[in-house]
């Protein structure tokens, strides 16, 4: 993004730009001097400060069908346990996203890792940029890019097809988040208490933050000053349509194989 004082449009919003915003040629200048002699693509996005997210999106609906199955196969090389089906033409993040441009004009198999977020501990942080890295390594090792085979891979992947529940602050004050980054790829039950909101000046507790469903969170806060819709919590639905837990085959084409035909 551009954040100055005019109307400056998202840069993740407009590709492959134009002429007009600085935004737009910003994206028109990173389209010719580096997509356009681009193999693979990794479009990283952690939460913002005092959130955390952890699944790995790829484009779904991609047109072509092998810069879909190379999407795929990036999202299980990385090596995370979450993998995100985005319908990324249709919906989110859209075509005019760096991701569904990439990947539907300029046919770059492409993936955006949400791992990760800003405000937690120092330990925390320093293991989730290690697994980024390994994560990237993985992905040319698969490809054929680095030598040997990806490494610590789970032996079962949460694939999941909706953009996900968000559970966040209809009011503002202090959270308390009761499932911190620990909680992350853990189930949580239909009406689980996530956390709590209570006003900094009385502390009262002014609202619960609540499953709305069974499923796995894969978004979570740490304590905070919130403004109502302020990122906290971020639930995959367990019985929603193309959601489940995949075990690793042999390979990760043998992997993508059984998503492809479940």
């Amino acid at each position: 993004m551009t954040p100055d004082e005019s109307d400056e449009p998202d840069l993740n919003r407009v590709w492959p730009g134009g002429t007009t915003w600085i935004t737009e040629q910003i994206a028109s200048a990173l389209d010719k001097e580096i997509l356009a002699s681009t193999d693979y693509l990794m479009d990283f996005h952690p939460g913002p400060w005092g959130a955390a997210l952890a699944t790995i999106g790829y484009g779904a609906d991609l047109p072509d069908e092998k810069v879909r199955r190379e999407s795929l196969e990036m999202a299980l090389a990385f090596g995370h346990p979450s993998i995100r089906a985005l319908k990324m033409m249709g919906a989110f993040p859209g075509p005019r996203s760096i991701a569904g441009y990439a990947g539907s004009v300029r046919r770059i198999p492409n993936i955006g890792p949400c791992l990760g977020g800003l405000g937690f501990a120092p330990d925390v942080e320093r293991g989730w940029v290690g697994q980024q890295v390994r994560g990237i390594q993985n992905v040319m090792r698969h490809f054929g890019m680095l030598d040997g085979e990806p490494e610590g891979l789970p032996a079962r992947y949460f694939h999941f097809g909706s953009r996900g529940h968000r559970v966040v602050p209809s009011k503002g004050g202090y959270l308390r988040a009761g499932h911190g980054p620990e909680a992350l790829m853990t189930e949580a039950a239909k009406g689980t208490v996530l956390g709590t909101v209570e006003s900094p000046y009385t502390f009262e507790r002014l609202e619960d933050l609540v499953a709305p469903v069974d499923g796995v969170l894969f978004g979570v806060g740490r304590d905070y000053m919130v403004r109502p819709g302020d990122w906290a919590y971020f639930v995959a639905e367990s019985a929603h349509p193309g959601t489940a837990w995949i075990k690793r085959a042999a390979s990760i084409r043998e992997t993508a194989d059984s998503i492809d035909h479940s």
